[in-house]
């Protein structure tokens, strides 16, 4: 059996562990997680492959259940090289938006202006580290809005690196226009495949001189690093779980993601599966 995690800390039945739901990649000769059982809307997770990444961890339940979303936030960060005392720009306050700026905040950025709504989730983003938050609803009008974010850059011109986390297709070009000169745009949010948008390859990225990144996932070192943040509990991750659901209501939280982000009358951040104590 299965005698210490990836780390080299001893573990037996009983212990919390946290895992990473994938190998490291089939460009480098290893092979997805695709078999039966893997998933975790279930009692128990069966755990087979060879090459799982497996950390014992006293984090709450709460914090732990963030190790996947929060892990792509340290692969975004590390992918736009975000430096000390950067501006960053972060499209979409959903799991993922909320996760890569607290991963921004962590690596130093001195300023950090988020995009999104609900105003629930943009009063989390200020706790998390938000200097300037953007509510979309209250500036629906894309140039007003563009005026508005450019205003909180170092002189109008922009910021080093603008994360797009939203998945919403004109989110991609209204970004590049945040960008200063020889700064980073990386794409989270297109995870899925959810159509084309039109860019000018000379105005937005050759004249003046961007980097694209693109992000899908993560491999094991982010969750690595990820996992030893999570530990260290420097910001409110816990707060990131809006609902903890039965295993027998996890419909109705599909339902809220893909409707109005509501459960009853409350605004869904992140929803959790287990008991009510957990």
């Amino acid at each position: 059996g299965v005698t210490q995690d990836i780390l080299g800390n001893p573990i037996k039945e009983g212990d919390r562990i946290v895992f990473h739901p994938r190998n490291n990649g089939v460009a480098y000769g290893f092979r997805g997680v695709d078999e039966p059982f893997t998933g975790g809307f279930a009692d128990y997770i069966h755990i087979s492959e060879p090459n799982s990444c497996i950390i014992k961890s006293n984090v709450p339940p709460k914090v732990g259940v963030l190790a996947e979303p929060f892990t792509v936030g340290v692969h975004s960060v590390m992918r736009g090289n975000v430096q000390l005392g950067d501006t960053v720009i972060v499209q979409g306050s959903g799991a993922i938006g909320l996760m890569t700026l607290a991963c921004a905040k962590l690596s130093g950025a001195a300023k950090l202006i988020i995009i999104g709504g609900p105003a629930p989730r943009l009063e989390l983003a200020k706790r998390l580290g938000a200097d300037v938050t953007i509510d979309l609803a209250e500036v629906p009008d894309v140039e007003e809005r563009k005026a508005l974010v450019m205003s909180h850059t170092t002189r109008g011109k922009g910021a080093d690196v603008v994360f797009e986390c939203a998945g919403f297709l004109p989110a991609f070009p209204e970004g590049l226009s945040y960008v200063r000169e020889d700064g980073v745009f990386v794409e989270v949010g297109h995870f899925v495949d959810t159509g084309t948008v039109t860019v000018n390859p000379h105005q937005h990225f050759l004249r003046p001189n961007l980097r694209l990144e693109g992000v899908w996932g993560s491999r094991h070192h982010h969750f690595i690093r990820g996992m030893a943040l999570l530990e260290n509990n420097e910001l409110p991750f816990a707060d990131m779980v809006s609902h903890v659901l039965p295993l027998e209501e996890i419909r109705s939280g599909f339902d809220a993601l893909n409707g109005s982000y509501k459960l009853g009358d409350e605004v869904v951040i992140k929803i959790a599966v287990g008991s009510a104590a957990s």
